[in-house]
């Protein structure tokens, strides 16, 4: 069986928010296998801080988040979730032809995986050939 995926439309930060705290209905058998993926393009550290209150995220990885010079590491709370920091390197397909890399942060909590990347772009583009 292939996998689904179901493209949504963009939401704000309140609209995100005012989702995830109402209530829970619809998460029946069809629903319990979805993840959501929040992908933050840029350095938008209100909305990350928000992002934080909801999914248990501390203020130290938040900061690492904001601060593009970050080593690449992977660490595993307390709580069971996943923060994840890699550079991604980007070769220009025109000449002159250069590598551009930059910072990558995945945070993996609650079915929830949430990217923040150093650019204003979306993150899929980059993994296109």
């Amino acid at each position: 069986q292939s996998a689904k995926f179901r493209s949504s439309k963009d939401m704000t930060i309140e609209e995100l928010l005012a989702e995830a705290r109402g209530p829970s209905a619809g998460e029946g058998k069809e629903n319990s296998s979805r993840v959501r993926w929040i992908n933050i393009g840029g350095h938008h550290a209100p909305t990350l801080y928000k992002l934080a209150d909801l999914y248990g995220l501390g203020a130290l990885e938040i900061e690492d988040a904001l601060e593009f010079h970050e080593r690449t590491r992977l660490t595993r709370h307390r709580d069971g979730h996943l923060q994840i920091v890699l550079r991604v390197l980007q070769a220009k397909k025109r000449p002159p032809f250069r590598l551009t890399e930059e910072q990558l942060s995945i945070f993996v909590c609650n079915r929830t995986v949430i990217t923040v990347t150093e650019k204003a772009h979306n993150l899929v583009t980059l993994m296109l050939p």
